[in-house]
């Protein structure tokens, strides 16, 4: 019972209704919540009412909780409030460049979707494939809550641009660059990396370590990079787009991708992320590299255009 002439519908009353019990409240404010003589009692503030409203909730007994579940339980409230606590967590931009990938794809974004960080948005652009790979972008972006976009190619496009088509519809504070045939593994690799940079404002990239596995998804190796920096990557590239993760300003700062460079478009922004900032090597794995037959080794150094990238990072 809650007399309260200034609160019908304190805590308490709300802890009631919880646990089953029958709820008598004055009809300051407790009439917004209990439907008389269908959720609880609401007197009208007289003892004489008061105890009208008693002797018949004595032999009338209600059981308020299903009033409660609808007001306080809602699927919908709890969606917001989700929604009001995710806004606070840095949206990841996750880009993925596709062609003819459809063998993979969908246990890719799947890989990508389990993810444990709740903040990201999926963009896929595809450069004409001639699979099945646009019918299973409809139906995931259909799907997915506005989480995932797919963009279409008129034609096919190198990875380069396909990637800055990406970013220039992109929202994210950070940037991860993904492969339609990878898996992203475990599921924290994204909330980790993202703490990562979260607690060094000036780096401008987080990278891991890669375990390699076949068209089976087997595993057949591991690749660890370790520590290093804008000295070691004039030499080469051993970081992979999967296992990175970018600051997205900084991106944008050298203009994204060079679509001139048709090979090695991950060593040009690795080493011009480097040249400009500092470099994070984070000693967890972060993904499941796919291994093809006749694939080079990771870190490969596409003699013909190495030169042209450090040229062009030089120039920056």
């Amino acid at each position: 019972v809650c007399v309260s002439r200034s609160e019908g519908t304190p805590y308490v009353i709300l802890e009631a209704l919880s646990q089953g019990k029958t709820v008598i409240s004055s009809n300051y404010g407790g009439e917004l919540i209990i439907e008389d003589g269908k959720s609880g009692y609401v007197f009208n503030n007289t003892i004489d009412d008061l105890d009208r409203v008693f002797k018949h909730a004595l032999q009338h007994p209600i059981n308020g909780i299903d009033r409660l579940k609808e007001g306080y339980y809602s699927p919908k409230i709890v969606k917001k409030l989700d929604e009001f606590f995710i806004s606070f967590l840095p949206l990841v931009s996750i880009c993925i460049p596709n062609y003819n990938g459809a063998k993979f794809l969908e246990q890719s974004l799947e890989s990508v979707l389990a993810q444990n960080y709740p903040n990201i948005e999926i963009i896929i652009v595809d450069s004409n494939s001639t699979d099945n790979s646009p019918e299973i972008l409809t139906r995931y972006a259909h799907n997915n809550n506005n989480n995932i976009t797919a963009i279409y190619q008129p034609e096919r496009t190198g990875i380069a641009t396909s990637l800055n088509v990406c970013l220039r519809n992109t929202k994210g504070k950070y940037f991860v660059p993904w492969h339609s045939d990878d898996i992203m593994l475990p599921r924290d690799s994204i909330s980790r990396r993202v703490l990562e940079l979260s607690r060094r404002p000036s780096v401008g990239m987080v990278y891991g370590i890669l375990k390699l596995i076949d068209k089976s998804n087997k595993e057949i190796g591991k690749w660890d990079p370790g520590q290093i920096g804008y000295r070691e990557l004039q030499k080469r590239n051993p970081i992979a787009n999967p296992a990175t993760m970018f600051r997205m300003d900084t991106v944008r700062q050298i203009g994204g991708y060079d679509e001139e460079i048709e090979h090695g478009e991950d060593y040009y922004l690795n080493l011009a992320i480097s040249k400009r900032n500092p470099i994070l090597y984070a000693p967890f794995i972060v993904a499941h590299y796919r291994h093809h037959s006749g694939m080079d080794s990771i870190g490969r150094d596409y003699t013909k255009w190495d030169k042209m990238i450090r040229e062009k990072v030089l120039s920056l």
